[in-house]
């Protein structure tokens, strides 16, 4: 008895609204204790980049349905499913790992003493 080939699940909208959430409501606390101060602080940042990028390149592989490589090859979600999802996990989690690192600098930054 053979068992039929499992497919991955498609993205849904709940997990990305849910992860939005988690992610503004830090800022949005953080904006209440310092004002505009801490917005400034938190955009105008430069490691704004590494946390844009690796999320960009997440949305990018997501919705074309592949991922590119550095040797100019690419993971195709539908011929490598597994290794697709790894490197979009990956790379979004890179993209959480800086927004968590320029969150705290941003919150240390303001609340050294004057």
């Amino acid at each position: 008895m053979e068992t039929p080939e499992r497919r991955p699940d498609p993205v849904g909208l709940w997990p990305g609204v849910c992860v939005a959430i988690i992610l503004l409501v830090p800022v949005a606390v953080s904006t209440l204790k310092f004002g505009r101060r801490f917005l400034v602080q938190f955009f105008m940042n430069p490691f704004q980049m590494f946390i844009v990028i690796p999320w960009a390149l997440s949305y990018f592989c997501v919705r074309k349905g592949f991922m590119p490589l550095k040797s100019g090859g690419k993971i195709e979600r539908a011929t490598d499913p597994v290794n697709f999802w790894i490197s979009v996990g990956f790379y979004a989690l890179i993209g959480t790992i800086f927004f968590i690192f320029n969150l705290w600098l941003s919150w240390q930054v303001l609340s050294r003493p004057r």
